[in-house]
């Protein structure tokens, strides 16, 4: 009998110790998980995959995609998009050129490699509780949108931010002028190609624009200045 409730105390020790063990592996991987989460995107952040490393939406499951009629080339040192317009010859031309704010140094660089676009928000709501207009997703990484507001109204933006674009900025993203980015989501279907990349010495096929500065004095400083919308005193 005492052989018998030993053995029995040895395997319940050995299940509960097992049972922890899993629960451990649980928790551990859970918080891995959460490491990589991203405040500007609710997605797995820029900074879990290397400068040159292509994402799950890269070449190779998309080869039907690269027959869209734009492309988008986002050069991250510049910080700069260039439109280009496949024609119909089989040519290309590059007709529109975009500031923006690609990821800042120290861990939130924007990747490298060649992605097609997905989903796309009209409003998104980042983790840090900042809002984002007119989102294009590139790959579950990153997406191009606008600067980021404090609420989902047009007429709360984070004017600071906006004075940054064309400069590093952003957590990973890539930040446009809102007429900007509202031309990629208006005119850009799925499976866009986008080509991001970092050439300082580029010569660009169009000048980088210049970006209009708000200051802290300015009545409208709540508005991004492009922003189409009937009710943006900017426009009045």
């Amino acid at each position: 009998m005492k052989n018998n409730f030993f053995n029995i105390k040895c395997i319940i020790l050995i299940l509960v110790l097992l049972g922890t063990l899993c629960l451990f592996k649980v928790s551990a991987a859970a918080g891995n998980n959460s490491l990589l989460k991203d405040p500007e995107t609710d997605m797995v952040s820029a900074n879990s995959v290397s400068d040159n490393q292509v994402s799950d939406n890269a070449v190779s499951e998309n080869k039907s995609y690269e027959s869209s009629r734009y492309e988008l080339y986002v050069n991250r040192g510049l910080n700069v998009v260039t439109v280009y317009e496949n024609k119909d010859d089989g040519s290309r031309e590059a007709i529109k050129a975009f500031a923006c704010s690609c990821g800042r140094p120290h861990g939130h660089n924007t990747p490298q490699g060649t992605f097609y676009t997905s989903e796309t928000y009209r409003w998104r709501r980042m983790i840090d509780n900042t809002y984002a207009q007119y989102a294009v997703r590139v790959n579950k990484l990153i997406m191009f949108h606008s600067v980021p507001y404090k609420e989902m109204k047009p007429n709360t933006l984070k004017w600071a931010q906006y004075n940054l674009l064309g400069s590093k900025a952003s957590l990973g993203c890539i930040r446009l002028a809102v007429s900007d980015v509202k031309w990629i989501y208006d005119n850009c279907e799925e499976g866009t190609k986008v080509v991001i990349y970092e050439d300082m010495e580029e010569e660009l096929p169009i000048e980088k624009p210049e970006s209009f500065k708000i200051s802290y004095d300015m009545r409208y400083r709540g508005w991004d200045p492009t922003d189409p919308d009937p009710e943006n005193p900017w426009n009045n």
